[in-house]
């Protein structure tokens, strides 16, 4: 009776291994899934790495653009050479300076723009890769499960052992018993 009881002992823990190994392809398939959804992770820090670069080179050209309209605005002479710089040119480099500066800060608006996106991207990432090392964590946690209900299995099967063999030294025992009794009839 003892010896059937830790068996069912076994035959549940074995389809709690085998139930764990069920979760754990589950979650390994979840994972699988994340891991496709972030495979453009490098791609996006490399952008937005280029796009930051790119909008500091922008800020830089609206300041030289801005130093030259205040050259202009503040000279009518060269300081250099001190050449006298005609009214008409001075007002048509200011005009020519304020339409680039007008479309770099276009550029600039859909370089922000495009900065916003990229992070966004990056923080959704972020966030899948964080589930990915909760799900990881998960079959990490199953895996030592498993292992502790094998080494479970383990001790019972070595209980039933000794209890087998404590029956058999019995048995062999009682033969040994009756065989004087036998004898004496």
């Amino acid at each position: 009776a003892e010896i059937e009881k830790k068996k069912t002992e076994i035959v549940s823990s074995e389809q709690q291994i085998e139930q764990l190994n069920k979760d754990i392809n589950l979650i390994q398939k979840h994972i699988d899934m994340m891991q496709s959804k972030v495979s453009d992770e490098l791609t996006m820090k490399n952008k937005s790495s280029k796009l930051i670069n790119l909008e500091s080179k922008l800020e830089s050209r609206i300041k030289k653009i801005e130093k030259e309209v205040a050259f202009y605005e503040e000279h009518d002479s060269c300081p250099t050479c001190k050449q006298g710089i005609e009214q008409s040119f001075r007002t048509e480099q200011i005009t020519n300076l304020g339409q680039t500066k007008g479309q770099v800060r276009t550029a600039l608006s859909d370089l922000s723009t495009q900065i916003e996106k990229t992070n966004e991207r990056i923080v959704e990432i972020q966030k899948i890769l964080k589930n990915i090392t909760s799900h990881n964590n998960e079959i990490v946690k199953h895996n030592s499960t498993i292992t502790a209900v094998n080494n479970y299995i383990g001790k019972i099967q070595k209980e039933i052992e000794e209890l087998s063999n404590k029956k058999d030294n019995l048995e062999e025992e009682n033969q040994k018993l009756k065989e004087p009794r036998e004898q004496l009839k």
